[in-house]
């Protein structure tokens, strides 16, 4: 730092120099304009301010600031600034980036979860929960809507999959139907023909009365199914309802049952625990409905030399009918599905029981309209089953009525005898003894020599030892159906029978049946009921092709 004084002619009158700072020229320059004025020279800055003295000037002090402190802290201070403000700008970049990546990583997250889900159908995939700020409610709230589309889902899928399950409930069904109500027409229209021929001596015209009795009652039972399941549908069920003894409609249906039970060789076993008089309200026909199917059906799956037991008894307020057998019981994952319609524990052709399926079903309404319940037990297949109906027991005994009768209705091609097939060997196959009787009598009739079986088994074992011309065989056969016999023929060589050409005779008429058979190897499909001069003529045709077979 420096400072002068000068005179008003210029003269230095005085000059400060601190420390050893030697004399600058700016301070003392005497040619230098009079004050008031500042400049920056030498390092520092020259201030210069007149002295006046009565409003004349006298002088003038001239002062010279060092400003190299100055400059040196402004730098410093420049530089702190600086520095402050690049630290500023790494952590802003630093804050920013923490930031993005805890907002932009959820998000592309979320939208990376949505993406899957859109590509794979995938409903069960869920985001990552975040914390609990906005961004956490919006993944929170994107997985609840996961979970409402996948139950939604889920449903959908339940519903579809019940759906394509009852739809071939009900092919399996139409199948089953078309199967039982043609296979007893066709002994009734065989034997019909050939009764209308006259061709029949008084043993055989007995054998066809009792065939066509016996098949019409067969099928008249299955009309009536259908009707009563038509009319469960359709809610026209009508019951007439009176004062019943229970024991005399169980004795009753125990009768009827009887005949199918012997024939089989199974006692049916009748305990009636309470001793007492049981009366309940109900129709009895529909009752007696019930038991005959519950015993029946008993029957149908208790093997030869088993047993069906059948117990009464009164529980508290209700009363308790057991059907008990010893047969071939029923699966755990079907007994759920036992009381429903067009369900059947066997459907394929192999099955080895007839029936529509429809008998459980009807009791469980039936038994249901009369206020009570049925449930069906078992422990597993071969250990038979029980089926118990629940009843309510009359409040008050009334007088009996009489009982109201219902009216009811009562249940062409000739066919002469011919020698069109003298010669001819035909084999014929079908597990129904009376489809078989009336199958064997046609072809006779006709001049043809025909051996029987009654499975695929049988058949074989008559290849093994008697070469046909034509092979009849029926599709629908239990352990083996056509469709495996006709492959096991085929198998064999041209010697032993493989080429001999095969009729299928059967009651499943659809369509993509008649393709089935024609692809598995038959040469021929006929639908049942048959007419017997067509079968004839079919069976001729086919023998036509090949001629008689090279018999050793």
């Amino acid at each position: 730092m420096a400072a002068a004084i000068f005179a008003a002619n210029g003269a230095r009158f005085a000059t400060y120099l601190r420390g050893d700072r030697r004399d600058d020229p700016a301070i003392g320059d005497p040619s230098t304009r009079h004050g008031p004025w500042y400049r920056f020279a030498a390092g520092g800055l020259v201030v210069c301010e007149d002295v006046v003295l009565d409003r004349e000037r006298v002088g003038s002090v001239r002062i010279l600031s060092d400003l190299g402190e100055r400059e040196a802290r402004f730098k410093s201070y420049v530089g702190i600034v600086a520095l402050a403000f690049a630290i500023a700008i790494v952590a802003g970049v630093l804050l920013s980036s923490r930031l993005q990546r805890a907002i932009s990583d959820p998000i592309l997250h979320l939208v990376d979860r949505a993406r899957v889900v859109t590509e794979e159908k995938n409903y069960a995939i869920r985001a990552t929960p975040t914390g609990g700020d906005e961004l956490g409610l919006l993944v929170r709230t994107f997985n609840e809507m996961l979970t409402q589309i996948q139950a939604r889902d889920t449903a959908l899928e339940g519903a579809r999959d019940e759906a394509e399950a009852a739809n071939r409930t009900k092919d399996e069904f139409l199948a089953v139907v078309s199967h039982e109500l043609r296979t007893p027409l066709t002994p009734i229209l065989a034997w019909i023909r050939m009764l209308r021929a006259g061709s029949l001596d008084t043993a055989a015209t007995a054998r066809a009365l009792d065939a066509i009795d016996r098949n019409a009652h067969s099928q008249a039972r299955l009309v009536d199914d259908l009707l009563d399941v038509s009319r469960i549908i359709t809610g026209k069920v009508r019951l007439d309802v009176q004062q019943v003894e229970l024991r005399s409609l169980v004795e009753a249906a125990v009768e009827s049952a009887r005949p199918a039970a012997d024939a089989k060789g199974i006692r049916i076993i009748q305990m009636v625990i309470d001793p007492g008089a049981i009366v309940v309200s109900s129709d009895p026909q529909r009752l007696q409905q019930v038991f005959w199917n519950l015993l029946s059906s008993a029957v149908k799956f208790t093997p030869r030399g088993g047993r069906v037991q059948l117990s009464l008894q009164r529980v508290n307020s209700h009363v308790e009918v057991a059907v008990t057998d010893t047969g071939q019981g029923i699966k755990p994952a079907f007994l759920p599905h036992v009381f429903d319609r067009f369900r059947q524990a066997e459907s394929a052709t192999t099955r080895a029981h007839g029936g529509l399926g429809l008998g459980l079903a009807i009791v469980r309404h039936i038994v249901e309209l009369h206020g009570g319940r049925v449930r069906g037990d078992s422990d597993g297949e071969g250990r038979g089953a029980t089926f118990t109906v629940e009843l309510p027991t009359a409040a008050v005994r009334t007088a009996p009525r009489e009982d109201r009768v219902h009216p009811t209705a009562d249940s062409a091609v000739p066919f002469a005898p011919s020698t069109v097939l003298r010669g001819v060997r035909v084999l014929v196959v079908d597990d129904d003894r009376d489809t078989l009787d009336t199958l064997w009598m046609v072809l006779k009739e006709c001049g043809a020599e025909v051996q029987t079986a009654d499975g695929a088994a049988a058949a074989l074992e008559v290849l093994d030892r008697w070469r046909p011309d034509a092979l009849v065989s029926d599709i629908g056969m239990p352990d083996e159906d056509g469709y495996s016999l006709i492959a096991k023929v085929r198998a064999l060589s041209r010697e032993q029978g493989g080429q001999t050409p095969a009729l299928a005779l059967t009651a499943y008429a659809r369509t993509e049946d008649r393709v089935r058979a024609l692809s598995a190897g038959f040469q021929m499909h006929m639908a049942k009921p048959v007419e017997p001069a067509e079968l004839v003529a079919v069976v001729s045709t086919l023998t036509s092709w090949t001629g008689p077979a090279q018999r050793a």
